[in-house]
């Protein structure tokens, strides 16, 4: 089901030729239908979460929400660590994510408030808050992942391939 999944999502090639440094954004309070950026990337609301998804999960997801900021950085404090025992070996992946960016959607499955990840180099990346990021190949530069926030634990990675 998840390499359906990735040839639903993929829609340019990759030109980022590597992932620039780290960069620290400022946290702000969203309005119910602006995105709000947080620690490595942006919040999408619930209001432009189905739009941006449109055709992309097997099963839909049953609604959408709007993740909360301390949701996010759980998970972003969370996912080093789930990243150095889940990605195959030799991933730049297993030593940190200084140079990504992420969208973060939340997804109801079966009424479960779930965060999709969408994670990517941000070198050549502008309007994160407008469009999903998706790419044909391009590694690990480019990877998604779901986080329960209520256990706190991730579940369907999906690394990019290499052309």
């Amino acid at each position: 089901m998840r390499t359906v999944l990735l040839s639903m999502i993929v829609s340019c090639c990759c030109a980022c030729g590597g992932c620039g440094g780290a960069t620290s954004t400022e946290t702000t309070t969203p309005a119910s239908d602006e995105t709000a950026e947080v620690g490595m990337g942006v919040i999408i609301p619930e209001s432009r979460a189905a739009a941006m998804v449109e055709g992309m999960f097997e099963p839909a997801p049953s609604g959408y929400w709007t993740p909360e900021r301390g949701q996010v950085v759980a998970l972003e404090g969370a996912i080093v660590e789930f990243l150095a025992a889940a990605a195959p070996e030799g991933s730049r992946l297993r030593s940190g994510l200084d140079g990504y960016q992420a969208q973060y959607i939340g997804i109801l499955r079966d009424e479960r408030e779930v965060i999709f990840a969408n994670f990517f180099c941000q070198s050549h990346v502008e309007d994160i808050d407008l469009s999903l990021v998706s790419v044909d190949d391009g590694g690990d530069c480019y990877f998604t992942v779901e986080y329960d926030p209520a256990t706190n634990s991730f579940a369907d990675l999906a690394i990019n391939g290499e052309a």
